[in-house]
């Protein structure tokens, strides 16, 4: 996973790994209040912790035929950013 320290950051990070291609998902048990399935069911003011991994935190996909090359290469992108 992927903590960013703000929102902001977060999503700047989302929107360079879809320009390169890097599929991303959410951090599993972020905010499950902000979930889709569980919308309405409780309220995210209550976990604030959880809500913070959910706002900046991101997760990326997981792809068999990424070379230690690539993963380095994404990772010093990655810290320009």
């Amino acid at each position: 996973p992927i903590i960013c320290k703000t929102r902001d950051q977060r999503i700047k990070v989302e929107t360079y790994l879809k320009t390169v291609g890097v599929m991303t998902r959410p951090i599993i048990g972020g905010c499950l209040c902000e979930h889709t399935a569980f919308k309405g069911m409780c309220d995210s003011k209550n976990f604030p912790v959880a809500m913070n991994a959910h706002e900046k935190g991101l997760y990326i996909g997981l792809n068999k035929n990424v070379t230690l090359k690539m993963a380095k290469k994404l990772a010093l992108d990655l810290s320009k950013l």
